[in-house]
């Protein structure tokens, strides 16, 4: 029952109580008082009777007063009239011609208490009221009867028919109620009107308060009250007016700022956009925290955190990937071995839908979407999430869940992810740039070798990891034979040509985890990692063979050239990789002296004449 109807039942019950309450207490009223009426009509008959009777019997007339008494028995209502004497009354003069003794009980208290007796017979039909009154000696009584002053004489007995006080009774408690009920009637009607406004009022403001409760704040409140109802209305249309267009505001603005929103539309407004408050800070902390990261290595870990904490309990795999070339690396994963296995460096071979269309790929879209996951278990379920950090690198973010109902919770978290990912593009792109300007002052302009600082800054950090992971170096150091003349010769231009081709030549022989970096002029020098001394041989007369054998095209006429090598191992020809070097190069000055066009293998008795410590 709702609070109108309560109202209502309240008001409607406590005026129905109240009318019952009036009529009751109108009908013991009226009856009481015809009681009252009746016992103070009878008294005064009582008294005509006794008044009458002295008379008779002082005028010496008492054998007249059987006339008397049967003209009192026909007054209206008396039903029946008898007098009665006491015992000294009989004792003196008899018991008289009407046989005036005591008829019962009640004459008799009378007789011997001296007391009015009143009594009421009633049933469905009629009422009878009994009176009996007593005779008491006065000082005119002395003379005549053997008594004393108060002495109970005798006693005047009445049965009076009063039922017609209760028809009267009946019919005023109708009257009574007839127009209580026209009166509830009109006070029902003229209260009803009256309050159902503000209980209308209070129903609206209830379904408002309980929609707004719900994020809804489009319902308006009308009512014609004037006072304080009318106000609260008022005041509340102003506050849901305010709220509606405040919340739509933030909600368009953040949307603005964050690409689109992160929470469902059919969520309260006030809860939504108090999550994405959340979301904002949480993303603005993030952002803050990898902005002071040294690198992209301490950026992807933080992102991986980020994706770690919104998946819940799949797997993940983050990825870089180069565009142009279509390689691939492995950033971070929740397995020790991803599912279509892909290692560091790899090149895609198959077409990721992914990266072509650059939108977002859910293996319940359709059957067989990435060809990576061709082998997977058909109870799992993926997803394959681009974003382009530059025009040249890619984060992928693969998520492979138990089944469809996981995957979706994820979905969830999809914009989310998202706008973690777009805080993020401004750093990395910071530091790829840094990477790309670094890359660029440790790379030779010419031959895009690294160069001479790239040697100075980063062979230490090269030796240091070669220690300890415990991987070999096989140390190359080459020298274009006659060089100079070249220069001399042809000019400067064409010495450039010869130098681009023997940089071309190394970098054709070479691996991609080697380095090869121009020392200076015509001399280049290559750390090939990992590798034995006849891998080192094996790759430096490569080299040798290939530009000895390439034909510079010149004007006029057609140029080839040789160059020298000497090859050393680190660490098994020395201890560090600056003595590697510098034993490679003693082993070049060897083969520069036996004739040139040349790869000499280090060996300590080389070092004779020559400081390499």
């Amino acid at each position: 029952m709702n609070m109108k109807h309560k109202i209502t039942t309240f008001l409607a019950l406590t005026l129905i109580s109240l009318t019952v309450a009036i009529v009751a207490i109108v009908a013991v009223a009226f009856r009481d008082y015809g009681l009252a009426s009746a016992k103070e009509k009878a008294i005064v008959v009582s008294e005509l009777v006794r008044d009458g009777l002295t008379v008779h019997m002082v005028n010496g007339i008492m054998p007249q007063r059987a006339y008397f008494m049967e003209k009192i028995q026909r007054s209206k209502n008396i039903e029946n009239l008898w007098v009665v004497r006491a015992n000294s009354v009989i004792n003196q003069f008899g018991a008289g011609m009407m046989g005036e003794k005591a008829k019962d009980t009640i004459d008799a208290a009378v007789l011997e208490g001296g007391a009015m007796q009143t009594q009421i017979d009633e049933d469905s039909d009629e009422v009878k009221l009994r009176v009996t009154i007593p005779y008491t000696s006065t000082a005119e009584c002395v003379t005549c009867h053997e008594s004393s002053t108060d002495d109970v004489l005798g006693a005047v007995s009445m049965i009076f028919d009063i039922t017609d006080v209760r028809y009267s009774g009946i019919k005023t408690i109708v009257y009574i109620s007839v127009i209580a009920l026209i009166v509830l009637a009109f006070i029902s009607l003229a209260t009803s009107r009256g309050i159902n406004r503000y209980l209308n009022l209070f129903e609206d403001l209830s379904e408002a308060v309980k929609k707004g409760h719900e994020g809804d704040f489009s319902p308006r409140i009308t009512t014609n009250l004037t006072d304080e109802g009318g106000t609260l209305a008022k005041l509340l249309n102003d506050l849901y007016e305010l709220l509606s267009e405040t919340v739509n505001h933030i909600d368009k603005r953040v949307s603005i700022l964050l690409g689109g929103g992160t929470h469902s539309e059919s969520r309260n407004p006030l809860t939504r956009t108090s999550d994405i408050v959340d979301d904002l800070v949480a993303i603005y902390k993030f952002k803050k925290t990898i902005e002071v990261d040294r690198d992209k290595k301490e950026v992807y870990d933080h992102i991986a955190t980020v994706v770690r904490e919104h998946i819940g309990h799949c797997d993940f795999a983050l990825f870089e990937v180069l565009l142009e070339s279509n390689k691939i690396t492995l950033l971070q994963s929740t397995r020790t071995q991803w599912y279509w296995n892909p290692t560091s460096d790899t090149v895609l071979t198959e077409e990721c839908r992914a990266l072509r269309t650059g939108s977002a790929v859910f293996s319940d879209d359709a059957l067989h979407l990435c060809k990576h996951y061709d082998g997977i278990d058909a109870k799992f379920a993926y997803m394959c999430l681009p974003y382009r950090m530059t025009a040249e690198v890619t984060l992928l973010i693969q998520v492979v869940a138990k089944d469809s109902a996981a995957l979706d919770k994820v979905k969830g978290e999809f914009a989310t992810l998202t706008n973690y990912l777009e805080s993020a593009r401004p750093v990395l792109e910071t530091h790829y740039l840094m990477s790309v300007l670094q890359d660029t002052s440790l790379r030779d302009a010419l031959t895009g070798l690294y160069n001479r600082k790239f040697l100075d800054e980063y062979i230490d950090r090269i030796s240091k990891e070669a220690t300890r992971s415990k991987v070999s170096y096989g140390v190359l150091s080459l020298d274009l034979d006659f060089f100079k003349m070249v220069n001399d010769t042809y000019g400067h231009d064409i010495g450039d040509v010869v130098i681009k081709g023997i940089a071309d030549t190394i970098r054709g022989s070479i691996r991609e985890a080697d380095v090869a970096v121009r020392n200076g002029g015509e001399e280049f020098l290559v750390l090939l990692m990992n590798t034995t001394e006849e891998g080192a041989l094996r790759v430096a007369e490569k080299i040798r063979e290939t530009f000895a054998a390439t034909v510079f095209n010149i004007p006029g006429a057609q140029l080839r050239k040789t160059v020298s090598a000497g090859v050393a191992i680190y660490p098994s020809d020395a201890g560090g990789m600056w003595r590697a070097i510098k034993c490679a190069d003693v082993a070049l000055y060897k083969a520069k002296e036996s004739g040139r066009n040349l790869v000499v293998r280090y060996t300590p008795d080389l070092n004779v004449g020559q400081d390499i410590y």
